[in-house]
């Protein structure tokens, strides 16, 4: 009851758990509207840990007990219920989260993409959004924890990344960031990255920046997933003008480009015959040995894995364009990989050989998805090359036919 301190409140919730007694939890789940937040997170973080009181919880949001409802749970625990081991209570919660299930993610992304084109943004209050909704998993400048992946050292840091990123984050996961589940034998779930392992343990880390350490003798079954820490349906939880803001903060962070003379970052249009011309003088460059040459207008020394190159610019229209270098690069270097990046589409290949470093030659290297609208290119080199990845004058970007 309100009356009651909150400590005690969470004391008698936890104690529910070692009991599940599911006439206490129905109690429980009665007086669910006089309930504070943290409370009702904990409510709700305790019986999703164990299958019969999740089945309770189920029929509390189907019969409205308490005034609860689907709207109750945040993305992090739809995704828990609609993903469970469980598949009846899986397909339960489908049922029941219908309209609270993520839809189409592409199209979920494009249709944000769409709205935030047309919005103001403000960093200063996207700060105060990224404290109160991702400040838990995530760290930039002195707000959050350094649970999720590390935002200091995002390359791309373009709206369409960021929105992929948020939106579709199963896309493109990496493993350190999966889902694993742990169900001990006393029959209690628990859900979170896989922070660290040892001969006689494990510890997970949740959404909420909790950790448990389990004893291995008493797990029962660890399952791995393919989904990522990051839940999928923020949409619903967040506007987009709330986004916007959050990118705005997102993009103000950062290590500022490096200056030269004869290079000065800078919006490019595409030319009057559709193609898109990306000088080296046009570029962000960044990283600790990449530099612009004025002799032949190009980005040379590029030699380590942090060093990149930004472009941002126009697309007239969606499709696969075809990418031509103006480079040079010695016979006796060649063959290191370079990778482009358009945030949500990538190209590899291995740079060929065009002689001597002063001679120019045009190479394609393939076709990369472009989306019509502000776009980003992000040049890397994934291997840190022998001596040098290549000196580059300019990308040449050609329309699709």
């Amino acid at each position: 009851s309100p009356q009651t301190p909150t400590a005690v409140q969470l004391a008698a919730i936890s104690a529910v758990e070692q009991h599940s007694d599911p006439k206490i939890i129905g109690q429980l789940l009665t007086g669910w509207n006089r309930l504070d937040p943290l409370v009702r997170a904990e409510l709700l973080s305790t019986l999703m840990r164990r299958e019969s009181a999740t089945s309770i919880l189920l029929d509390a949001i189907e019969t409205n007990t308490g005034a609860m409802s689907a709207t109750d749970l945040d993305a992090t625990q739809r995704d828990s219920l609609v993903n469970h081991r469980n598949e009846k209570i899986a397909a339960r919660a489908r049922k029941l989260l219908a309209d609270s299930i993520p839809t189409n993610r592409i199209a979920v992304v494009e249709d944000f993409k769409s709205q935030i084109s047309n919005l103001k943004s403000d960093a200063v209050a996207g700060k105060a959004v990224f404290e109160k909704r991702c400040g838990i998993c995530h760290k930039l400048q002195d707000v959050g924890k350094e649970i999720g992946a590390d935002l200091t050292a995002l390359k791309d840091r373009s709206t369409e990344a960021l929105l992929t990123a948020v939106l579709d984050p199963n896309r493109a996961v990496e493993t350190k960031f999966l889902v694993y589940t742990v169900v001990t034998k006393d029959g209690l779930q628990h859900s979170g990255m896989l922070k660290g392992e040892t001969g006689g343990s494990l510890t997970l880390i949740g959404s909420d920046g909790k950790e448990l350490t389990v004893v291995r003798g008493d797990i029962d079954e660890l399952l791995g997933s393919k989904r990522s820490l990051m839940p999928e349906g923020i949409e619903k939880d967040i506007p987009a003008q709330d986004l916007a803001n959050v990118f705005a903060f997102v993009q103000s962070t950062g290590t500022p480009w490096k200056r030269f003379d004869g290079n000065s970052p800078q919006f490019v249009e595409a030319n009057s015959d559709g193609t898109i011309t990306l000088p080296a003088s046009a570029a962000e460059i960044y990283g600790p040995s990449l530099v612009f040459e004025p002799k032949y207008g190009n980005l040379g020394y590029w030699s380590s894995t942090e060093d990149y190159a930004k472009w941002t610019f126009e697309v007239p229209r969606s499709g696969h364009w075809t990418v031509e270098f103006d480079f040079a690069c010695d016979d006796g270097t060649a063959g290191s990989l370079i990778r482009l990046s358009t945030g949500t589409r990538m190209l590899t290949a291995r740079v060929p050989g065009s002689g001597s470093w002063d001679t120019y030659q045009t190479w394609t290297a393939g076709t990369i998805d472009l989306h019509r609208g502000r776009g980003q290119l992000i040049i890397t080199a994934p291997e840190a090359p022998p001596f040098a990845l290549i000196d580059l004058r300019e990308i040449r970007l050609i329309p699709p036919q």
